[in-house]
């Protein structure tokens, strides 16, 4: 969802699986106001939520890197709320652990074909939220004027930008949460699923300067 943050006249776009919710607890340790409406809706449908958006940021990240983070998350976080008996729907984490243990490379060909995936529709805005298919590219969140994209990779370096825009003084780190437990991104592609990344994510690649 998009963070607004009032005393700094500052909005955060929100893309899925790149630490949103890290900035989100961040704020939160460091008692930073800010306001959150909907989920994960791109910059052009923030506008109308707020009066002025003020100055905008949000965060990319590598699709090699991201798109493996994506697969572990989702698989792993459905095994542990069949585990702990918290499924809302456990038809459908039934049906995303099967997927995960069948491997990245089978889930990533799903994905691209759009066979045998759970995906969610997109939903408008005035249906209250706003839920992305994951085949689609990062820029579709950054739709509108966006004064600041700093890369997750780059997070140790350029923070700092986040901190002074926000009034933040605190030593309090940020802090990565809904993490999930895999190997190197690099260790589960070959010349094959390389290329349906680089076909799904061109734009990103391009745009962002990112290659495997």
């Amino acid at each position: 969802m998009p963070l607004h943050f009032p005393l700094a006249q500052a909005t955060f776009i929100h893309i899925p699986k790149n630490a949103g919710n890290s900035l989100e607890k961040w704020a939160i340790d460091n008692n930073i106001k800010f306001e959150d409406k909907f989920n994960h809706c791109t910059a052009s449908q923030a506008k109308p939520l707020w009066n002025d958006l003020g100055y905008v940021f949000s965060f990319v990240r590598n699709p090699f890197s991201r798109t493996v983070s994506i697969f572990h998350y989702l698989g792993q976080h459905a095994e542990r709320k069949i585990l702990d008996k918290r499924s809302v729907d456990i038809i459908d984490d039934i049906k995303t652990v099967k997927l995960y243990k069948k491997g990245f490379d089978y889930w990533l060909n799903c994905m691209y074909e759009n066979k045998d995936f759970n995906e969610k529709p997109i939903i408008s805005l005035e249906n209250g939220i706003s839920s992305w298919p994951r085949r689609a590219p990062q820029s579709i969140w950054l739709d509108d004027k966006i004064d600041l994209i700093i890369k997750v990779e780059n997070f140790n370096k350029e923070f700092h930008k986040i901190k002074d825009l926000l009034n933040a003084s605190s030593t309090i780190p940020l802090e990565h949460v809904n993490t999930s437990n895999h190997n190197h991104y690099k260790e589960y592609y070959n010349n094959q699923n390389k290329r349906i990344i680089e076909d799904m994510f061109k734009e990103d690649l391009d745009q962002f300067n990112y290659d495997f």
